[in-house]
């Protein structure tokens, strides 16, 4: 004996249902992933425009604050980050003369590709470089560094 179904909508429903919710999913990572390249693009804009302008503190030992962030703006707004040109300002470069430090923050957009589907066009990316310059015995003496997002707590970025 042989059952048959006698209402199939549901399950056909059921399935468009779960196909859609795949589709979004799929959307989710493949945005996320956009974002993600983004960012490591958008960190090795502002880890050059720091250790750029940085450098002015060697090779000029009596160069100015407003010199300083010249610098890292122009190296900053001489890249690209997924295509698009970025735009730095003067007041996303902070210097610490004292200690011979620049700090760069990089905040960028990136459109979404499949998100969009679900109303959401862009995502916002934002970044910190931090480059410190000093004299050593042995000479001048270029330090990157870089704390990972991973170390930070969520929320506001560290303005170190």
């Amino acid at each position: 004996m042989v059952v048959v179904a006698r209402n199939h909508n549901w399950v056909v429903l059921g399935v468009i249902a779960l196909a859609l919710v795949t589709l979004e999913l799929v959307a989710l990572a493949v945005d996320l992933n956009a974002a993600h390249s983004g960012r490591t693009e958008a960190q090795a804009v502002a880890a050059a425009a720091a250790l750029s302008a940085a450098s002015a503190f060697v090779e000029n030992p009596g160069v100015t604050e407003a010199e300083i962030k010249a610098k890292a703006v122009a190296a900053a707004n001489a890249n690209e980050i997924m295509g698009k040109r970025i735009a730095i300002s003067p007041a996303d470069v902070s210097v610490d003369m004292a200690f011979g430090r620049v700090t760069v923050r990089v905040n960028h957009q990136v459109n979404t590709f499949l998100a969009r589907t679900l109303g959401i066009e862009e995502m916002t990316i934002g970044v910190v470089a931090v480059a410190e310059a000093s004299l050593t015995p042995a000479g001048p003496c270029l330090k990157p560094f870089e704390i990972p997002a991973t170390a930070l707590p969520l929320g506001e970025p560290c303005m170190a």
